[in-house]
Order: C-alpha cells, then structure tokens, then sequence
C-alpha cells in the first residue's frame, strides 16, 4: 500500500475560496492576488467569508489582561496567541462570528504581551496602522502609509492558502464540533512550526545575522555545497 507522507497528494476536501498554483497563480474567489492587495484588508475578509465583516479595534476587558499580563515576558508570541485564544471572550452567535470576535483581539493580545502593560488599539480607518499603531505603542495615525500598505498586503497575501497545515489542523479540531477557539488555537500550533508559519521567523532570523555582502555569499555557498533551505523561499504555493 502506498503512503502518501504529510499532505502531499491528499484530497480532503474541494474549495471555491482560494485558488493556489504551483506557477505561482494565487486568487480568492475569482479574485487575482494583485487586485485583491489593493483592496481594504476588511474588504478581503468579507469577501473570503461571503459575510459583511467588522474587523475594527477590540479591547481586552479587565480579565483577559490580567491573565494575559501574568504570562511571562519571555514567552514566544505564538506560544501567547495559541493559549490565550481560548481564554478569550466572544459572545456572536455564530462560529464564524466567534471567529472575527477572537481575531479582532489579537492586536490588543499581542500589544500587550509585548510591552507588558495594557495596549489600547487606537482607531483607523486602515487596519495595517491600528495593528502597527499597538505595537509600537503609538497612535494609529502616527504609523507611515506606506508601512501600513506593506503590513495590509502581508495580511491579504497570507489570509488564505487552501488547505495548508494549519487549516487542517483546525479544520480536524472543528469537525469534532469542538468551539472556534478550540480550532483556532490547533491552526496556531500548527503554525508555529518552522515548515509552516515558523519559517517567517526563521527568516527574519537569518536576515539579522548577515552583517553584509560578504555573509550573504558565504551563506549561499554553503547552503548550495549542503543542499540545504533557505528559510522562506522555495514556498510550494
């Protein structure tokens, strides 16, 4: 019997949200990926979810940073996101809704666990400023357009990839009708792995380390003699 390793040639299930091609084609719902990052942020999730969506600034209420602000400073953001979902309060009637609840949170989350006290995420019309607003720690407005756009279209670009790692790990949690932050917090495990979402970090990581021309070529040359990854390239999708 053959085995087929990981998701490699494993057909779960069919989608009419994303279409991803190996040539590097990526679009949502008939959408190409390069009107789609043009869009509003919002705009792209409602079109995703087929579902009017509000995705602005949600705060913490008095509990949620009290437990948040008792997790130790040193404890790696993914590590933050995947148990403190679960302890987050959504209250929409739908699963979906509970979804947009938790995630509108998650600036807030993150902000505060960075600087250790409570972040309040200040209003914008662009989600790219509210998030980068919180954390820095400065007024959304204070954020430059063009840093906002580059975050926006990092968000659109990774919103949605079929039925990568993540997704069916939720996916398998979910379909134990488990609740949406049960599923969310598997997606999240799955995602800090360095062959799925942990490979951004990586990457940043090897950026850092290289002081300069002559680091660059050495890493190659190394990484070609050893057949080796580059952290972030060489994407399947």
């Amino acid at each position: 019997m053959e085995v087929a390793k990981g998701l490699a040639g494993v057909v779960v299930d069919s989608t009419a949200v994303a279409d991803v091609q190996a040539s590097g084609v990526l679009s949502y719902r008939g959408h190409s990926i390069a009107s789609l990052v043009e869009m509003p942020f919002e705009r792209v999730v409602a079109l995703l979810l087929e579902q009017p969506v509000e995705v602005g600034p949600a705060e913490l209420n008095p509990a949620e940073t009290a437990w948040l602000l008792a997790i130790p400073r040193a404890t790696h953001p993914m590590r933050v996101l995947q148990s403190s979902i679960v302890l987050l309060e959504a209250t929409a009637a739908e699963d979906w809704q509970r979804g947009v609840e938790l995630a509108a949170k998650l600036p807030a989350v993150l902000a505060t666990h960075l600087h250790g006290q409570s972040i309040s995420v200040t209003p914008s019309d662009c989600y790219g400023q509210r998030v980068l607003g919180a954390l820095r720690n400065v007024p959304a407005a204070e954020i430059p357009m063009d840093h906002a756009r580059a975050f926006n279209t990092a968000q659109i670009l990774q919103l949605e990839h079929s039925f990568n790692a993540g997704t069916f790990a939720a996916r398998v949690v979910a379909s134990t009708l488990a609740d949406i932050s049960a599923a969310i917090a598997a997606g999240f495990g799955a995602l800090s792995g360095p062959l799925h979402g942990g490979a951004d970090e990586a990457a940043l990581k090897l950026v850092d380390s290289l002081a300069g021309e002559r680091d660059i070529q050495q890493y190659l040359d190394h990484v070609l003699a050893n057949d080796l990854r580059v952290p972030g390239m060489g994407h399947r999708e």
